[in-house]
């Protein structure tokens, strides 16, 4: 934030002083997944899906609705950061927007389409310096507070709101599955031959 670090703090309440309003919003979310345990290549992913939990906004915000809904845009991080010292003046350069979504509500999962970017930091894993989701547009409610995106962290103490990479890969053929199709081939070859 322009005012500090969130991370670590258990109530964010107090940063949100005079012109709490102006200063929240210029709020900016920074997440990395470590997919080095993977035993995934480029070519193996099908589908990848960042989910993030929709959490109901602090005060002075008002949550998102279907009549007054937000847009959550979703930026590749070019550097790199640390999430214990990073701030407003040390964030990470960043490219895009990749995507966006749009959130509709609260206590909901909201999902971001990344398997671009997944299959890029598999095929180069120095590119993964992780996201950037920012909330381009002041969005007001009827009542004229702003209407904001607020998301569970990986530090959330329920850690089924957390943060999820989601990857759906592409089965490789067994070898069995590729020995009996060839030898179904090479018979079929052998059947049609003609005979002298």
């Amino acid at each position: 934030m322009p005012f500090g670090n969130f991370l670590g703090s258990s109530n964010t309440e107090p940063l949100i002083g005079a012109l709490g309003e102006t200063r929240a919003h210029d709020t900016r979310s920074l997440l990395r997944f470590d997919l080095g345990t993977l035993a995934l290549t480029a070519g193996q992913v099908g589908k990848a899906t960042l989910k993030l939990f929709a959490l109901p906004g602090l005060p002075p915000f008002d949550n998102p609705t279907t009549s007054n809904p937000v847009t959550t845009q979703l930026h590749r991080v070019t550097e790199a950061w640390n999430e214990t010292t990073v701030t407003w003046e040390t964030q990470p350069a960043v490219a895009g927007p990749f995507t966006s979504a749009v959130q509709d509500g609260v206590n909901r999962w909201v999902s971001f389409d990344v398997t671009e970017l997944v299959k890029d930091w598999l095929s180069d894993p120095t590119t993964n310096f992780g996201i950037e989701l920012l909330q381009p547009d002041v969005v007001s409610s009827p009542s004229g507070r702003p209407i904001a995106s607020l998301y569970a962290s990986s530090a959330s103490a329920d850690t089924t709101r957390r943060p999820l990479l989601e990857i759906s890969a592409v089965p490789e053929p067994s070898t069995t599955a590729l020995l009996a199709g060839s030898l179904g081939l090479l018979g079929c070859f052998s059947r049609r031959r003609p005979t002298a």
